[in-house]
């Protein structure tokens, strides 16, 4: 009795977990992407009449946190050998924005599918002070998917980050 007392309990968090984690899921064809966010998105489409670029902005709030997503559809690809270069650049760019300290130990690879990019950590300053997350970006020819995950140290909460980023999915 009491085995199946614990295997009613836990498997009552697991479904409370997954209903907590219920969310909205975003899928655009043009973005090609897929992912599902925690709660109720925002999302904004623009257009840069001088660079042709199309950008999808979507954010989140969830708790004390901030799930943010871009996508850019460039006129130009990028090439393979450029990738790793921009991603890059992107990383530092962010990081800069953020007031978060830039250094290759807090970078790694990240992989969705056949395809990858860069992961780098974040401990944020100025506006956003006492946020830590992380930042992860992906370029694959024309496209580029950003994804920011932040919350105050105290409460991140690293499961909602895992589930929204295993969410993502990049359409053919």
């Amino acid at each position: 009795m009491k085995n199946l007392v614990s295997a009613l309990a836990v498997s009552g968090l697991m479904f409370s977990g997954a209903v907590a984690f219920a969310g909205e899921t975003y899928e655009s064809e043009e973005a090609r992407i897929k992912i599902t966010f925690p709660d109720e998105y925002e999302i904004e489409k623009e257009v840069d009449d001088e660079t042709g670029t199309i950008t999808f902005s979507l954010s989140c709030s969830y708790g004390d946190m901030l799930l943010i997503g871009n996508v850019f559809i460039y006129t130009e690809a990028v090439s393979e050998d450029d990738n790793l270069y921009e991603e890059g650049a992107e990383v530092l760019r962010i990081c800069e924005a953020f007031g978060s300290k830039f250094s290759s130990k807090f970078i790694s690879s990240w992989s969705v599918g056949e395809d990858s990019g860069l992961i780098s950590s974040m401990k944020c300053s100025g506006d956003f002070k006492g946020y830590i997350g992380n930042y992860y970006v992906i370029i694959q020819d024309t496209f580029e998917w950003q994804f920011l995950v932040l919350g105050y140290k105290k409460t991140f909460d690293t499961g909602v980050e895992a589930r929204f980023i295993n969410s993502f999915e990049i359409l053919e």
